[in-house]
């Protein structure tokens, strides 16, 4: 998590990630036309990304609240605590005993060529949860198959991927 943070790319605010950003600072500054003004807002007005948006209010009030920083911080903050999940569950892959050294090698394959660049480059967007999600969906999908595991596990995070970006 230190990593992601320390090697952030200048490309943070590209794209809808800036605004993103000025929408909650606009929320922050008490504008009630943004959608990002509470959680009820985001649940019944954002129609693109819901799930993510309360992933990212509540990251933006972790910041502005204890923290007294602004909201770019928390987002940033959050998607570089994404990215050392991401590094876990590839750690996580890449030791397990359970599955065999053909199967750990695939999905050490899909898991770094799938969402891997969305996390690497630190943006602030709409897609770095819902990547995330979709890599331990495929993950929990391949053990399911594989291992003769339960079949609902897969369901779990791609039910929350598609909510974090319908």
């Amino acid at each position: 998590v230190l990593g992601f943070g320390a090697l952030r790319s200048s490309t943070l605010l590209l794209g809808d990630g800036q605004l993103i950003v000025r929408s909650f600072e606009a929320a922050e500054e008490g504008h009630d036309q943004v959608i990002m003004r509470n959680p009820r807002a985001i649940v019944t007005e954002d129609f693109i990304a819901p799930g993510t948006t309360l992933l990212y209010y509540g990251a933006s009030k972790v910041a502005t609240g204890p923290f007294k920083k602004t909201p770019l911080v928390g987002l940033q903050a959050f998607n570089c605590l994404l990215g050392g999940v991401f590094v876990l569950l590839l750690l996580v892959v890449a030791t397990a005993t359970s599955i065999g050294p053909e199967h750990r090698t695939w999905l050490l394959w899909l898991g770094l060529f799938s969402c891997s660049i969305e996390l690497f480059f630190g943006y602030v967007e709409n897609y770095t949860a819902p990547f995330l999600l979709l890599a331990l969906y495929v993950v929990t999908a391949f053990r399911a198959l594989h291992n003769r595991g339960p079949l609902w596990l897969p369901v779990v995070p791609l039910v929350l991927a598609v909510y974090a970006h319908v």
